[in-house]
């Protein structure tokens, strides 16, 4: 016995009746310890296993937990300071797994594994073969005890310090990259692109049992989504359209199923298992369909709860989160949706929506924000606390898609992008452990001084009046580089127990030529500054002699035309407006004509106007930076304004409503005359727009 207390292996060969196949697990050349001289690795004395860990709160897996919750109670990032990033060797779609100090995410035809605090790589593992299907390793990495399990071009188990393969389960078709392990109870639940669900000891790499879906040949995509495992029932969401329900503990390596649900269509959304509910959505990849939808499952029968349609054509990737009875998930329409998840009927109430663009990422959930990637290359950061439809607390640019959804560890938070031929970002830092004092609110910024200053005005904190965190001033921070630029200290305003303060830069309003941004904090006696990002600015356009079409890109407090015209006040002679859906659509507003004629009476953030300018000069406007503008259209010609201080293509700019319009037209000053404005064309802050719409819809800038 004595001789087997310590073994090299090489290679075992273990043959087993799944379906059909042979399965082969490779061990890799390390030293175990065999103390009972059978073969396997006793854990008890495994260095790996037993080494010390390190403190902290891990996302050890896809959606965080086996139940697939997507909830920490770890305190995510409040900023969007970019703490370091990384390459990953190749096209990252899948999402990162954190614990002991690592994070680990696939990348091209490898796993790899960096170090937490400064994104320094650990190791890199290729796969035994490039993964078929030119996406390479789609997994997401789940880590348990020491290892880290994904999908490649089969199955794979890494030891967590150095990379090196522990086992390897061979697949039919390579596993195409895509399958996702769950990890719970001693075992790895995968599936994968040959149709099968895998249940794998995790220590040894026996298969235990597989289910064969009704889904098969190697036309179809297979399982994308990881299987979920809670209270010994494993859920199954497949692209063959069916939802299974499937015992932990199977009689023989074959298992079978005790319930199953027929969605509309195939889905890519890893099931969330919460208060006895299932949710899941379907969707499709090459188009929008009015067949999908999110479901709300009974967990014990798999029997439906309630159905979720948003009214248009759409497509479900995102899985959900749940946090406080309410489930959270994003779209390939291009919002992130909040329902009631306890509703006992369809339609369930959504609580609120907002436009981030086309969603494949999943949402990660801490105490009160939340966090999710879009495709239009943001990662995006919720306030849960705000009462009403949040808008977003910070975005963070991650230069390229985000279909990898985000991880939350020690207070920062990790995804994946295409970004660059893909890689990986790390944002913020936690919260210090005095919480800093709540933001001031109702910050405005106007024209003061007849337009030459640029005075800022807001109301005092919440808890600004007393005790140890009382609100000690308020830090004001100007950008010269755009609404998304650096930020620099430009004041200190003392907190003297008023209701309200403010701030004025002096001749930084009509007359400068630059445009400015700006953000106040509050910062407490103790010296913690909160890290709201509500911002306010002016900007300065251009306007040409004769007849401009304009917009207003700034929410006013004051929407009056004497107000937001101000700084071009005695040089036009004519304004007109154009409000769709109204008998008397046309407005007008003209110098000579009394004030009964008149009808343009607000400028509004909305809308576009045409001005006819007697000189040329430069239109100067203060206001709110406002985000994902909601703007009602009627069928057919509606004159918009384009409330966005960034510009973008056509097609981009108006993604919301694709597919309801067929025209869209801009004015040009040169040639005095509409023109259309194709789909690469540019669209511009400052500028007024026709668009003829097919149907009425709501346009999100």
């Amino acid at each position: 016995m004595e001789m087997n207390r310590f073994k090299s292996l090489a290679v075992v060969i273990v043959a087993g009746l799944i379906v059909g196949n042979l399965i082969i697990l490779y061990q890799s050349q390390l030293t175990f310890n065999d103390e009972q001289g059978d073969g396997k690795t006793d854990l008890a004395s495994d260095p790996i296993l037993n080494r010390p860990t390190k403190a902290g709160s891990p996302w050890p897996m896809h959606l965080h937990d086996p139940g697939h919750t997507s909830y920490t109670t770890d305190s995510g990032p409040v900023s969007d300071q970019i703490l370091w990033d990384n390459s990953t060797g190749g096209t990252t779609y899948g999402s990162p797994a954190v614990a002991n100090g690592r994070v680990f995410i696939g990348g091209g035809n490898g796993m790899n594994a960096y170090y937490e605090n400064n994104g320094t790589p650990a190791w890199r593992t290729p796969t035994y073969n490039p993964v078929p299907g030119d996406y390479g390793v789609t997994s997401s990495p789940a880590y348990s005890d020491g290892f880290v399990y994904f999908g490649g071009d089969g199955i794979y188990c890494l030891y967590e310090n150095n990379g090196t393969v522990k086992w390897f389960v061979d697949t039919p078709w390579m596993n195409w990259g895509d399958g996702t392990p769950t990890v719970a109870n001693g075992k790895v639940f995968i599936a994968g692109s040959d149709w099968n669900l895998y249940c794998i000891d995790q220590y040894s790499g026996d298969v235990i049992w597989t289910f064969q879906t009704s889904g098969s040949g190697e036309n179809n995509w297979g399982l994308y989504a990881a299987p979920a495992v809670v209270g010994g029932l494993v859920y199954l969401s497949a692209c063959d359209g069916w939802v299974y329900q499937i015992n932990e503990t199977q009689p023989s390596p074959i298992a079978s199923a005790n319930h199953s649900f027929r969605m509309l269509y195939a889905s890519y959304s890893s099931p969330v298992v919460a208060n006895g509910r299932v949710f899941m959505g379907c969707g499709y990849e090459d188009a929008l369909r009015d067949t999908c939808r999110f479901y709300c499952l009974n967990a014990t029968d798999l029997s439906l709860i309630w159905e979720f349609y948003p009214g248009s054509p759409t497509s479900f990737f995102s899985s959900g989160g749940f946090y406080n009875d309410r489930i959270y998930f994003g779209s390939r329409d291009g919002f992130l949706y909040c329902l009631d998840a306890m509703a006992d009927l369809s339609p369930p109430a959504i609580h609120w929506q907002y436009y981030i663009g086309e969603t494949w990422s999943s949402p990660a959930i801490t105490n009160e924000r939340l966090y999710i990637g879009s495709k239009a290359n943001y990662l995006y950061c919720f306030n849960l606390s705000q009462p009403l439809t949040p808008n977003y607390y910070w975005r963070g640019n991650t230069f390229g898609d985000v279909d990898s959804s985000p991880a939350v560890s020690d207070g920062k938070v990790y995804v994946g992008t295409q970004g660059s031929g893909g890689g990986i970002f790390c944002f913020g830092s936690a919260e210090p452990s005095n919480p800093p004092p709540a933001p001031p609110t109702g910050l405005q910024a106007n024209l003061a001084s007849f337009g030459k200053n640029v005075s800022l005005s807001w109301n005092a904190s919440l808890d600004d009046g007393g005790g140890d965190s009382d609100v000690a001033g308020y830090t004001v921070y100007k950008s010269i580089t755009g609404p998304d630029g650096n930020y620099e200290f430009a004041a200190w305003i003392f907190a003297d127990g008023s209701s309200t303060h403010d701030w004025i830069d002096e001749n930084a309003g009509d007359g400068d030529p630059n445009d400015y941004f700006y953000i106040v904090r509050a910062n407490d006696t103790l010296n913690n500054e909160e890290q709201n990002v509500n911002k306010v600015g002016k900007v300065v356009y251009d306007l040409a002699q004769g007849w401009n079409l304009i917009s207003v890109p700034l929410v006013q407090s004051d929407v009056t035309r004497e107000n937001v015209l101000q700084t071009v006040d005695g040089n036009y002679t004519a304004l007109q407006g154009y409000h769709a859906g109204r008998s008397r659509p046309w407005l007008h507003w003209h110098k000579d004509k009394p004030a009964n004629f008149n009808d343009v009476i607000e400028i509004t953030h909305e809308r576009g106007y045409y001005i006819n300018m007697i000189n040329p000069d430069n239109l100067v406007v203060a206001g709110k930076v406002q985000t994902n503008v909601q703007i009602s259209l009627k069928t057919g010609w509606n004159l918009v304004g384009y409330p966005s201080l960034f510009i973008q293509t056509r097609d981009d700019a108006l993604d919301s409503i694709l597919g309801s319009f067929d025209w869209v037209e801009f004015y040009n000053t040169t040639m005095e005359r509409e023109e259309p404005l194709e789909p690469n064309d540019l669209m511009y802050p400052g500028c007024g727009y026709w668009i003829h719409t097919t149907e009425d819809c709501e346009l999100y800038i």
